[in-house]
């Protein structure tokens, strides 16, 4: 697990320094907030990641379906790998032309709270 979890976080690294490559950034635009992440609790990126990049690139739609009605009982199994910032991080939305919307900026810490305890009013 331990060597999984290496490998996944070099790979998410890589894709951020691509992403901040893309934007004409340098090279740790998004990496140098990674280095003390918050792991407490899991939420896809993509929800930082579309208001860090002004919507450039949006968070994907999440879901899990049901197994199909000829296999009820059929458990699903999910391999996944978050990634996240250090809480302290403030998130600005990169000005246009690189972002397409500008969000009010947001502390990593403090809008991942505001997502867990509107997941937690719905349970």
């Amino acid at each position: 697990m331990t060597e999984y979890t290496d490998r996944m976080r070099h790979l998410a690294d890589t894709l951020l320094t691509v992403m901040a490559t893309a934007l004409g950034g340098p090279d740790d635009l998004f990496t140098r907030h990674t280095t003390t992440p918050h792991w407490d609790f899991t939420l896809n990126i993509g929800d930082l990641m579309a208001r860090w990049s002004g919507d450039r690139w949006r968070s994907g739609r999440h879901r899990v379906l049901p197994p199909p009605p000829d296999a009820p009982h059929e458990e699903l199994t999910s391999l996944v790998y978050f990634h996240s910032c250090a809480p302290g991080t403030t998130v600005e939305s990169l000005p246009a032309p690189l972002g397409r919307r500008s969000y009010a900026p947001v502390r990593a810490g403090e809008y991942f709270e505001s997502k867990m305890a509107a997941i937690r009013a719905t349970d």
